[in-house]
């Protein structure tokens, strides 16, 4: 087997398979002993972005949340009516500009942003949009722009019966587009309560920028981040430019936070380059707006898997949903924190929230899945990943999480078979490690360390996780090599040592050693 196809579905042969079935049987015995979980890899593929869990959190209880009883309302895509079909980006804008403005006024709710735009293309009907969203209202709308002239319609529609409550034509110049969009947002406010708080007046008209060029690379970047996967990149250099125009727009600094974040949390950066950039530019953003729930979101990110700082982590995740109770990642992240700390059924009551805010997001679909499957919810957990799948077919994180559901379902054969799917949709080195940790687990030893061999080699050139490696030396019943890599990962500050499983009498001291340093028995509640 030779790196050029790491990455197909080919299953090993017959044969290896019948010898591997022996060899996995053998070694569960084994591990019952001497092996007894000295470290947290396990096959069992369930954190954050596709990495372990421990297995405590299987007693997951599946709570229902209560029903709220306040205005409500989705903000979709804009369409681009204009003649080159080139305004994508200010159509976007645009709609989300008017999603975080309205997610400032008390006592409504608004839908996120990426399952508003779940509809973007399309031509639903107006009920059907509001029911899959649970909304009551929905406003839609259409720019066209030549030259430096807008022409910006918007309407605003009744779910339950799809009859319009207003519709308004804007013929402005490009100068004036953030006053039209305080004037929309005002508007739509007054016809859903009645009435505009002075405070919440103040907080609809604070503009991050007055530049527009700026406020369309910012909205650039916030695409290319949302596809998870090394566009993230160059969202960061979107950002950059962005806060190069206009130095005070806190928005770019926080959206390079979360991607700095991201690029270390997968592995596209090492650690130690990504987390302090992240570290800084969140920095900068709370020095712009100390107001900005997204930074305190970020920071939290930071405190978790790269400071090991557990009491930072809680706080700012508290922050996060004191300045902004419906940002639906500031509860996802929560849901992850209150996790880590096995407290497991408010871990389940924030990610449901946070599904509510964002029901067709692919991260609070895949994360909701990651909670049934613990929860031993195989059905449900398989019904939220097909329905994630048919919006994003080459989504890599469901893609992750598919790959688990036939681990625990145990289907070997269609685990390994996504397990190569998700790397070649990938191309991560980390997926790659997990691939050949999963080939390992299953008995297929050759091919987990063909896999090993050419990430050993790819490490000489460029960063590869000593973590992930470490678990296929793990998986490999190469101990020693495994704690190597494991003291190496330390000292990386590797996040996916987040995952480490508490140590027992038979733990070698260097993995104690680990653990105590980390100071996980805190987080952990032990």
């Amino acid at each position: 087997m030779n790196d050029t196809n790491v990455g197909n579905n080919k299953m090993p042969s017959p044969l290896k398979k019948s010898f591997a079935a022996e060899e996995l049987e053998r070694r569960k015995k084994k591990m019952g002993s001497r092996y007894k979980l000295y470290i947290g890899i396990l096959v069992v593929i369930v954190g954050i972005g596709g990495y372990a869990l421990y297995s405590r959190y299987i007693t997951v209880k599946i709570t229902t949340t209560v029903t709220e009883k306040r205005p409500s309302i989705a903000v979709l895509s804009f369409v681009d009516m204009s003649a080159e079909k080139d305004q994508e980006w200010y159509c976007d804008g645009m709609a989300e500009t008017l999603i975080n403005a309205l997610a400032q006024v008390k006592d409504l709710r608004v839908i996120a942003r990426n399952s508003a735009f779940a509809f973007k293309g399309e031509h639903r009907d107006i009920r059907e949009i509001g029911r899959e969203l649970d909304v009551e209202t929905v406003l839609e709308g259409s720019i066209q722009k030549f030259e430096d002239n807008l022409r910006i319609t918007v309407q605003l529609n009744k779910a339950a019966d799809g009859s319009h409550i207003f519709s308004e034509i804007y013929d402005r110049k490009l100068e004036d587009i953030f006053a039209i969009q305080d004037e929309i947002a005002v508007l739509v406010v007054q016809e859903l309560k009645g009435e505009l708080l002075d405070s919440e007046r103040e907080l609809i008209k604070k503009h991050s920028t007055e530049n527009s060029e700026a406020y369309n690379l910012y909205h650039m970047g916030r695409q290319l981040w949302d596809r998870r996967d090394k566009s993230m990149l160059r969202a960061i250099e979107y950002y950059q430019q962005a806060v190069e125009l206009d130095p005070n727009y806190a928005l770019p600094y926080a959206g390079m936070a979360d991607a700095y974040n991201l690029s270390g949390f997968y592995g596209y950066m090492r650690p130690k380059d990504a987390f302090p950039e992240a570290k800084a530019a969140v920095e900068k953003a709370l020095e712009i707006d100390e107001n900005l729930a997204a930074a305190y979101a970020s920071k939290a990110f930071i405190n978790l898997f790269y400071d090991w700082d557990w009491d930072e982590t809680e706080k700012n995740c508290k922050k996060a949903l004191v300045l902004d109770p419906d940002y639906a990642y500031g509860h996802k992240m929560y849901s992850d924190f209150l996790g880590y700390k096995g407290m497991s059924e408010k871990s389940f009551a924030e990610t449901e929230r946070a599904r509510k805010l964002d029901p067709f997001s692919i991260e609070m679909i895949g994360n909701l899945a990651r909670k049934y499957l613990t929860a031993k919810k195989f059905d449900e957990a398989k019904e939220l990943l097909d329905m994630g799948l048919e919006l994003q077919p080459n989504s890599v994180f469901l893609h992750n999480y598919l790959s688990q559901y036939y681990y625990y379902t145990n289907n070997q054969e269609k685990d390994i078979a996504i397990r190569n799917k998700t790397y070649e949709l990938s191309g991560s080195t980390n997926h790659k490690a997990i691939l050949g940790r999963t080939y390992a687990y299953y008995g297929y030893f050759e091919e987990a360390k063909e896999i090993l061999r050419t990430l050993l080699e790819q490490r000489e050139k460029e960063y590869v996780s000593a973590y992930h490696i470490s678990s296929i030396y793990y998986q490999l019943q190469d101990e020693k090599a495994s704690l190597n890599w494991l003291e190496k990962a330390y000292e990386e500050r590797d996040p996916g040592l987040i995952y480490l499983s508490k140590p027992d009498e038979n733990s070698d001291l260097r993995y104690v050693a680990i653990w105590n340093k980390m100071r996980l028995g805190e987080l952990r509640g032990e």
